[in-house]
């Protein structure tokens, strides 16, 4: 028999889907530029007394966040925030608009990314990787293949990607979806 916990739980699951399906139903969502969003309206509801008054902020993130949030996303980033080693990993440090990114992870000192650009959005189509440079050795694979090493400030191709080093890391150019995994090397 579940406890309380799980009950709670279950009903915010529930409340949830039910506030962003009257949001989809009543608050017409709109595709620009790649991204979900609800446009503001100043009318409180509507001729059936449905609520259909969305404010900037409701429109542009709150909903969107609900959306996206995990299970007591924000209460772990108070309650159990990262450590200092966390900040020290590889990571995606700048990302072109008109690049989306499905996966962005450290396992085992290894960053793992999943990339597609979006030829519809405006960008360069550029994700630069920062906290490497002055970090030792590493490898880099796109889609399986080792393509190039980085060692300090130095960037050693071995097939031909579209990588390059700059002041604030290392920059790829992503063509089509790709999986970019960055090692090091011990």
């Amino acid at each position: 028999m579940p406890d309380d916990g799980h009950a709670y739980t279950e009903a915010r699951r529930h409340a949830l889907r039910g506030l962003l399906a009257h949001a989809d139903r009543f608050m017409k969502p709109t595709w620009r530029d790649g991204g979900l969003y609800y446009p503001p309206n100043d009318t409180a509801v509507d001729d059936e007394g449905h609520r259909v008054e969305v404010e900037p902020m409701a429109g542009n993130v709150l909903l969107g966040y609900a959306r996206l949030n995990v299970p007591d996303g924000l209460w772990g980033l108070y309650n159990r925030p990262w450590e200092r080693a966390h900040f020290d990993e590889p990571a995606l440090t700048a990302v072109d608009r008109d690049v989306d990114v499905s996966q962005a992870e450290v396992l085992d000192g290894a960053l793992h990314t999943r990339l597609r650009r979006t030829p519809e959005v405006p960008g360069e189509g550029t994700v630069t990787i920062g906290r490497v440079l002055g970090r030792g050795r590493w490898r880099v694979r796109i889609d399986g293949a080792e393509v190039a090493e980085v060692d300090a400030g130095s960037l050693r191709k071995i097939a031909d990607p579209a990588l390059e080093v700059t002041g604030e890391g290392l920059v790829f150019h992503c063509a089509a979806p790709q999986a970019l995994v960055l090692e090091p090397l011990v």
